[in-house]
């Protein structure tokens, strides 16, 4: 885990590397130009708001200068323009995070798995969105849980951050995150080690300085959280942020949603499947279950092959065929014909041939000799 002793709070980056070298350039001039900053030139900025501020101020000095320096007018039409390509670049950083939400989010929609994208959602937040620590957890029967911890290149200190939480948190007035369910809005938390209301296990292991937060509700009802900060890059979160990370949970609570549905419609569709199948067993015994005129019993025909008798392998097979078909794939075995198997089992000719079909479903053969295959060898009785 990194010690950040002399941490220094830092703002929306500069990113843009053209827009660093004019900066730069400027402030040079303003030193060369301003006496009163010549005297102490002042550091580079650590971020947008800062360098909006520095140029705030060396535009003051400038308007201060005599009209009759050359440099005047120029160098304060520089320091105006660099102050909107700034406050632009600012501006830009909300496009660029929903262009990462969409790659993120695209990524996801390809689980289908809601366990499997629980767990992956963490990374793919600091992936597409940029922040270095975030943390998926759920809400149940008004618990906080967390699932899921992730930082990026660390997952020791992630599970240390993880087995801190262990305990389910009741959502309470003492918890922020109660606020942030009651209102279904995102949070911007700032002098998290000062606050008394967060989540102190979690604030102690994870020292973190400010983070945002945003419920995650894709039917209007708060099923979990997100949280996110920038530890490792030492800067605090801010309300661009905040906002960033609400869009982001709004969005992923449908791609959820969509996976948990989908994965109850298999398992709906798993067990229709398998009554079906029954259904379909019973049928097939009613049906062969013809009226007789000649009582409960018909005996075999003199000569005729009988069926043998069932073996200890036989359990397989059972659960696999019913009754009937096992009688029909017996005397396949013995090689009788339909038409001998119909007189054997007092059954229509085309009753058998259904049976046949049904059989070579079940034991995924593909003709009745590998049918008769596989009954050989799954009742032991192969030579």
């Amino acid at each position: 885990m990194p010690t950040l002793d002399n941490w220094t709070p830092k703002g929306p980056p500069i990113a843009d590397q053209g827009i660093r070298e004019r900066l730069a350039a400027l402030l040079d001039r303003a030193v060369a130009l301003l006496p009163a900053v010549a005297e102490e030139p002042p550091a580079f900025p650590r971020d947008i708001d800062d360098a909006l501020s520095t140029l705030d101020a060396l535009i003051a000095l400038v308007r201060e200068l005599p009209t009759e320096v050359a440099e005047r007018g120029d160098l304060l039409g520089d320091l105006r323009e660099i102050h909107g390509d700034l406050r632009e670049h600012r501006v830009l950083r909300r496009y660029d995070a929903m262009a990462g939400i969409q790659r993120a989010l695209s990524r996801l929609r390809g689980i289908t798995s809601p366990d499997e994208m629980l767990q992956r959602v963490p990374e793919e937040l600091c992936r597409g969105l940029g922040f270095d620590r975030a943390i998926i957890s759920r809400v149940e029967d008004s618990m906080w849980i967390p699932v899921k911890v992730h930082i990026n290149g660390d997952e020791a200190w992630a599970k240390r951050i993880l087995e801190a939480a262990s305990e389910p948190q009741p959502l309470d007035h003492m918890l922020i995150e109660s606020e942030m369910a009651r209102r279904r809005a995102p949070l911007l938390v700032r002098d998290v080690q000062e606050s008394e209301h967060v989540h102190q296990p979690i604030a102690s292991v994870s020292d973190s300085r400010s983070y945002v937060a945003a419920p995650i509700m894709p039917e209007g009802h708060v099923i979990g959280f997100f949280h996110a900060d920038y530890y490792l890059s030492q800067r605090h979160a801010d309300e661009i942020d905040k906002d960033v990370l609400f869009a982001f949970a709004e969005a992923f609570g449908y791609v959820f949603l969509r996976a948990v549905l989908a994965s109850r419609l298999k398992a709906q569709g798993d067990q229709v499947r398998a009554m079906a199948a029954s259904l379909e067993a019973v049928i097939d015994e009613i049906r062969e279950s013809e009226v007789r005129m000649t009582g409960e019993s018909h005996p075999a025909p003199e000569g005729g092959p009988r069926l043998a008798p069932p073996s200890p392998g036989d359990h397989r097979l059972h659960s696999l065929l019913t009754a009937r078909e096992l009688e029909v794939l017996s005397l396949l075995a013995a090689g009788e014909t339909n038409a001998a198997i119909g007189t054997r089992l007092v059954i229509s000719e085309g009753t058998v041939k259904s049976h046949v079909k049904h059989i070579l479903r079940k034991l995924r053969a593909a003709n009745r000799a590998e049918a008769v295959s596989k009954y050989m060898r799954l009742s032991g009785r192969a030579a």
